[in-house]
């Protein structure tokens, strides 16, 4: 059985273990589960499952010690080390999903491991896949794939890593056999590299006609509210749009403006703000580095803002303009 496989189904049921045993594969397969478990690169899930599927040997009159290396023993090849060669990102589209591609290589290949991640506005994984590319083939990707731009390796890293701690690896086939050098053994705080690139310093004195036209930028004009998500408050919205009674004392207008507010006050919670300002700084980092500073510049300051507690959803212009175009354009 090839390693990742027997790492692949160890993770998925190490019970089944013992149908690999029983085919007469005793000692190769476990002198591999202690390799496994004794390699301080493997992430805890590997680990644990592996410790539990040698539990389940040895339960079952196996001796597995006799088969357990000595420290300092080689129990396998050493295989050059993978490097993150480049990382990009796409900018979300409408409701927030956004793609992470990774180009793995080894020194002085002169072929990517290409990896690419859905990651929806909720930061989990929704799709993932894998193939081989030589470099012409990802400098042509990127050139025919203009909504997408570099990140450094450490922030792509913390990203995706952030993204597999919320997703049920399981579930995705293949996020369990991710590469080594794509899984951090802690994380490291690094903040978004759009600052490094468009100065804090500068002021940000916000021209109105920048502002304006930045709305009637696709990238930040075609967002929208996920419709799955805002389903109970526009039923609520409508029904007070149509309905021409007092009701409890409030006139129809009264009762829609109290429903567009209990949308800023109930949707807008501290983590999704979070989320939309990750989706702001990506833009603004698009922008940068296609020509338009100045509009870069105009998002880090509303990504800025929506750190801001004490600021109400309804006085931040993107989550007003987001509120506006889902419940009050017609």
């Amino acid at each position: 059985m090839e390693r990742m496989e027997l790492k692949d189904m160890v993770l998925k049921d190490p019970r089944k273990i013992l149908d690999i045993i029983k085919k007469g594969e005793k000692r190769s397969i476990v002198e591999e589960l202690w390799a496994f478990a004794m390699d301080e690169g493997e992430p805890k899930p590997v680990k644990k499952a592996v410790k539990k599927a040698l539990y389940i040997i040895k339960s079952n009159g196996i001796d597995v010690d006799i088969y357990r290396p000595e420290p300092d023993q080689e129990t396998r090849d050493v295989k050059e080390e993978s490097a993150v060669h480049s990382v990009l990102a796409s900018i979300p589209d409408s409701e927030g999903h956004n793609v992470l591609v990774f180009a793995v290589t080894g020194s002085g290949e002169t072929r990517f491991d290409i990896l690419k991640f859905l990651i929806g506005p909720d930061r989990c994984i929704y799709k993932y896949s894998a193939y081989r590319g030589s470099k012409k083939y990802f400098e042509k990707f990127k050139a025919e794939n203009p909504a997408f731009f570099p990140l450094p390796a450490d922030y792509g890293l913390l990203r995706l890593n952030r993204a597999l701690e919320k997703t049920e690896i399981k579930k995705i086939s293949g996020l369990s056999v991710l590469p080594r050098v794509l899984v951090m053994k802690e994380e490291k705080e690094v903040r978004h590299p759009v600052f490094d690139f468009v100065p804090v310093s500068v002021s940000r004195i916000v021209n109105p006609e920048d502002e304006r036209n930045l709305f009637k930028m696709w990238e930040i004009g075609g967002l929208v509210l996920p419709e799955n998500e805002i389903e109970v408050f526009k039923g609520e919205i409508e029904a007070a749009k149509q309905s021409r009674l007092i009701v409890m004392g409030k006139s129809p207008e009264e009762r829609v403006k109290a429903a567009i507010t209990k949308v800023y006050s109930v949707y807008f919670t501290a983590e999704r703000r979070a989320v939309y300002r990750d989706m702001l700084l990506d833009i603004g980092l698009y922008f940068y580095y296609n020509g338009h500073a100045e509009y870069s510049r105009i998002l880090i300051g509303w990504a800025d803002r929506l750190l801001n507690i004490n600021l109400k959803a309804a006085d931040h212009p993107f989550l007003s303009y987001l509120v506006y175009k889902a419940f009050m354009l017609k």
